[in-house]
């Protein structure tokens, strides 16, 4: 009986197959963190490095508009006024609480109420609308529609002047208008009864005015 070392060596090569291979030992190793979750925070980092900067921009760049000299009302030449004939500078300062002279001004423009000032504008019997808008640095800009007078008023022996609602306003020094005297119009009990009564005025003006001025006739008084 042959020894296994009497084997011819080339049939030791033959019976080794050419595609065996020495099985190596893999080493898995799990990260602490899932890849998932590793992303997003990653991504919530990023967006924090970013996010950081703007947020603290944002902040001065608001501290230093509301409280900067440049963002304020200095005087009242930083008003603007469009649209008014009859009511005066000094009428639409006084109502915001200003003077010609600038006491009462320095508000910074960013803090003011649009709508606070609108309504102190619109306070004044000759304004019929109004409308409030920031032009920057530091001007507020204020366009009136004013009332249209139709008739003279006697009003405890002071002439006044009434509009198409029935408001009663003040003769404006140096104007001039060509009106009728309206008298009955303080017998009206509430303001839906002025407005009726200046209503029927005006229809009545509009039938007979024509006819008289052609007539050479001038209407100087009208009794409701």
């Amino acid at each position: 009986m042959a020894r296994r070392d009497d084997i011819p060596s080339e049939l030791d090569a033959e019976d080794v197959s050419p595609f065996r291979r020495r099985t190596r030992e893999v080493v898995v190793r799990r990260g602490r963190v899932p890849r998932r979750l590793g992303a997003i925070l990653k991504w919530i980092s990023l967006t924090a490095l970013v996010a950081a900067p703007l947020v603290y921009g944002g902040y001065e760049l608001a501290a230093y508009a509301l409280t900067s000299p440049r963002f304020s009302v200095r005087s009242a030449e930083d008003v603007v006024l469009v649209g008014n004939r009859f009511v005066t500078r000094d009428d639409i300062l006084n109502a915001l609480g200003m003077t010609s002279e600038g006491r009462g001004a320095g508000a910074n423009i960013l803090q003011v109420s649009l709508e606070e000032v609108r309504r102190q504008v619109e306070s004044l019997a000759w304004v019929r609308s109004a409308t409030v808008a920031r032009s920057y640095p530091n001007r507020l800009v204020i366009r009136i529609v004013e009332r249209v007078p139709i008739a003279f008023l006697n009003v405890g022996g002071r002439v006044k002047l009434v509009d198409e609602e029935g408001i009663v306003l003040d003769k404006p020094d140096g104007a001039s208008f060509a009106f009728p005297v309206l008298a009955g119009l303080d017998a009206a009990s509430n303001p839906a009864d002025e407005r009726a009564r200046v209503a029927m005025f005006q229809k009545f003006m509009r039938e007979v005015g024509d006819d008289a001025f052609a007539s050479g006739w001038l209407i100087s008084e009208v009794s409701l």
